[in-house]
């Protein structure tokens, strides 16, 4: 099973390829593109876990604490660090989850993100109910419910 940060690691490998349409990708986004890459990856393969951090609700959605810290640094500024290629101890199933969340949402701003996350029963159950945690089988449920069509 991956690191979170792994899984953040290729998202900014994904995003500083040769010849892809580059986007912004600040720690805020990042976050909301873990999120849906862990619901995703819960529906594709009945309920694994991407990664065993646990995904937290926070004022702007759902956020991975060791990522979070390990970004902040950057503040609302992209992430362009060089040294992120390497290698990403990633399986080939976990890549696939990774990229199709990609594909389908990485040329959206972060606030738009933040705003599809502030709509959805995982983060607002949790953030209603003072919970720290979102539970990953509410995600997985959710994202059965209202993304099987996009998996």
């Amino acid at each position: 099973m991956a690191r979170a940060l792994d899984v953040a690691r290729y998202m900014i490998h994904l995003n500083n390829r040769v010849n892809a349409p580059q986007t912004s990708l600040t720690n805020l986004k990042i976050q909301k593109l873990l999120y849906y890459a862990f619901g995703m990856h819960r529906v594709m393969t009945n309920g694994e876990n991407l990664f065993n951090e646990n995904v937290s609700a926070w004022k702007y959605g759902p956020v991975i604490k060791e990522v979070y810290d390990a970004f902040k640094k950057y503040g609302y500024s992209d992430i362009e660090d060089d040294y992120w290629y390497e290698d990403f101890n990633l399986t080939p199933r976990e890549i696939n989850t990774i990229e199709n969340t990609w594909d389908q949402l990485g040329q959206l701003p972060a606030n738009v993100l933040v705003e599809m996350t502030h709509r959805e029963t995982p983060w607002i159950e949790a953030w209603n109910n003072y919970n720290k945690e979102i539970n990953p089988n509410i995600i997985e449920e959710y994202f059965r419910q209202n993304y099987v069509a996009a998996v």
